[in-house]
C-alpha cells in the first residue's frame, strides 16, 4: 500500500511538471506585441498610457556581471559598489536593465503601453546596514547607477521599448540625495562618529529635527562633509551645505515632514 501511494504521488508530480512546462513554453510561443496597435507613441496623450511601475533592481537579472554594482577598482565610483544579497530583502538582488530590455515581449503581451522606472540614477550602494537597491540615495544625477547598468544600456531599453511603441517614463528624485552630509552635534567634528551612541543612548537614536523658530533663534546644526567627500555628489553644487535644509531628521510630522532629513529603509 505504501509503496502505491509513493508511486501515485511521482506519476502525479510528473505529470504536473510536463504540463506546466508545456504551459510556459506555451505563453512564450503566444506573445503578442500589442503595443503596436496604438497610435504612434508620439501622438498618444498621457491619460491614455497603462502603466507598468517597475523597481528595476526586483524585476529580472540579465547581466550577473553587474550585480555588485562599481568595479572594485573603480576609485570614482567606490562608494557605489556592493550590496548584493538575494536573501536579504534590504539588499540588491540583481535586476537591471539588461533584464528588462529582454523582457520587453512580455510587458508588451501583457497590454502596457508605459514603462515607469523607479530612480535608476547612480546611488551610495550601502547605508545603515542596507542598500540603495530602491535607487533613493543619489550620488550622482547624470549617470545611471552600476547595478543597474549604464547610460548605454538605458538609451537601449529606450530605444527597444520605443520600437515595440511602447514610452518610458522616469521617476527622478529632486528633493533629497545619499545621506553624505553630517551634524557635528550628532557625528563630532569629523564627521564620522555617532554622538547619541557614545552618550549612552539607545541605539538609532536620531538627531532631533529643529524647526524653523528653532533655527531663527540661534538653535541649530553644523552640517560637515567628513573629509575626502566634499565632492562626492554629480553636479557639485550638491555638496554645498548651504542649498539643505540641515534642520535634522524628519519625525514624519508638521513641519519635519517637508524640512526633515530621513533614510529610505
Amino acid at each position: 500500500m505504501k509503496m502505491s501511494k509513493v508511486f501515485t504521488i511521482i506519476f502525479c508530480t510528473v505529470s504536473l511538471v510536463v504540463n506546466l512546462t508545456t504551459f510556459a513554453a506555451g505563453i512564450h510561443q503566444d506573445l503578442t506585441a500589442k503595443a503596436g496597435k496604438l497610435k504612434p507613441y508620439q501622438q498618444r496623450v498621457f491619460q491614455d498610457e497603462v502603466f507598468y511601475f517597475v523597481l528595476p533592481d526586483r524585476f529580472h537579472n540579465g547581466n550577473v556581471s553587474n550585480d555588485l554594482g562599481a568595479a572594485e577598482n573603480d576609485s570614482k565610483r567606490a562608494l557605489s559598489h556592493g550590496g548584493f544579497d538575494k536573501n536579504h530583502k534590504g539588499m540588491y538582488h540583481g535586476g537591471d536593465l539588461a533584464g528588462l530590455t529582454e523582457k520587453l515581449p512580455y510587458l508588451d503581451n501583457m497590454g502596457i503601453s508605459a514603462i515607469w522606472l523607479t530612480p535608476v540614477l547612480r546611488n551610495q550602494a550601502m547605508q545603515s546596514g542596507t542598500s540603495g537597491y530602491h535607487g533613493y540615495w543619489i550620488l550622482d544625477f547624470t549617470e545611471i547607477d552600476p547595478h543597474l547598468g549604464s547610460n548605454a544600456d538605458l538609451k537601449h531599453f529606450i530605444d527597444q521599448a520605443h520600437q515595440r511603441n511602447i514610452k518610458v517614463f522616469f521617476d527622478i528624485i529632486t528633493n533629497h540625495t545619499a545621506d553624505v552630509i553630517k551634524y557635528k552635534e550628532c557625528h563630532g567634528d569629523d564627521g564620522l562618529g555617532w554622538l547619541p551612541e557614545q552618550k549612552g543612548e539607545e541605539e538609532g537614536e536620531d538627531c532631533p529635527f529643529k524647526s524653523v523658530a528653532e533655527l531663527a533663534n540661534g538653535n541649530v546644526y553644523t552640517p560637515i562633509i567628513p573629509k575626502g567627500n566634499e565632492t562626492l555628489k554629480t553636479p557639485l553644487w550638491l555638496n554645498d551645505t548651504e542649498v539643505y535644509h540641515n534642520q535634522g531628521d524628519s519625525n514624519w510630522v508638521g513641519e519635519s515632514s517637508i524640512r526633515g532629513d530621513f533614510a529610505w529603509p
